[in-house]
Parts: C-alpha cells; sequence; structure tokens
C-alpha cells in the first residue's frame, strides 16, 4: 500500500462492518484503529453502519443510508432499537418512506406498543421534538 496513492486504492465493500482497521496518527505515531472506533470516542458516539441496500437491522445498531434502502425490523426485544439517518437515495422504515436528507428515524420496541418510529428532521427547531408517525410518508 505504501506504493499507492489514496485515490488508486479499490473501493470497499459496503456496508462496512467496523471492525476494518484503518491508520491513525496519535501523539506523532501511526497506529491501527477499527474504523467503528473513530469519530465518537467509544460509548460517547454510536458505531455507524452505512448501508446502500436493503438490511434487517440489529438492535442498538446506528445506520447512515446513503443509497434506497428498505429496513426490516429486527427481533423484538423490549427496550432495544436501532437508530438510521438519510444522506441520500431514500429510506422506509416500518413500511413508511423518507426522502428528505438529513431525516433521522429511531425506531424503539416495547411490548405493549409494539415498534415505534420516533422521527427527527436535520433543522434546530425540530432536532428535540420526536414525532411519532404511523402511516405518513416524509417528502419534504
Amino acid at each position: 500500500m505504501a506504493d499507492k496513492k489514496i485515490s488508486e486504492l479499490g473501493s470497499a465493500s459496503l456496508p462496512l462492518s467496523g471492525t476494518e482497521l484503518v491508520p491513525i496518527v496519535q501523539g506523532g505515531v501511526t497506529k491501527k484503529v477499527p474504523v467503528n472506533e473513530i469519530g465518537g470516542g467509544g460509548d460517547f458516539m454510536p458505531s455507524t453502519i452505512i448501508v446502500n441496500n436493503d438490511t434487517t437491522a440489529v438492535n442498538d445498531t446506528h445506520y447512515t443510508v446513503v443509497q434506497n434502502t428498505i429496513f426490516t425490523d429486527p427481533s423484538n426485544s423490549e427496550g432495544h432499537s436501532y437508530t438510521a439517518v438519510l444522506r441520500r437515495g431514500n429510506m422506509t422504515i416500518g413500511g413508511v418512506t423518507y426522502t428528505v436528507a438529513g431525516t433521522e428515524v429511531k425506531r424503539i420496541y416495547s411490548v405493549s406498543g409494539g415498534w415505534q418510529s420516533y422521527v427527527y428532521k436535520n433543522d434546530s427547531q425540530l432536532q428535540d421534538k420526536g414525532v411519532r408517525l404511523t402511516n405518513a410518508s416524509v417528502t419534504g
């Protein structure tokens, strides 16, 4: 690899698993780190999986959608959730399609209510106001 420019390297297969190693410079020394540890420093930020095709979600996982994706809910587990943020394309979660980049959907399971979606938009006025949707298509 030392004799190739980054632009000459092949593309990684997506979605990333999070265990792929990448080089970093820490304290002036080049070291290796799993890609899922970059950006958040452990528990501060959840690991993000980049998705570009239909996928069955995994509880307690954060996804970033870069191409049209349909999510299937994971197995039911009280109090667990997953989150998806739309960057490009569209995403369908719980039968609802979202097309606005920056839309974030947190899907939470409870025994009493089943799977519920809480939708946030990339807008400071709406950021902290979760909206539960049952049968709606967010397009604008």
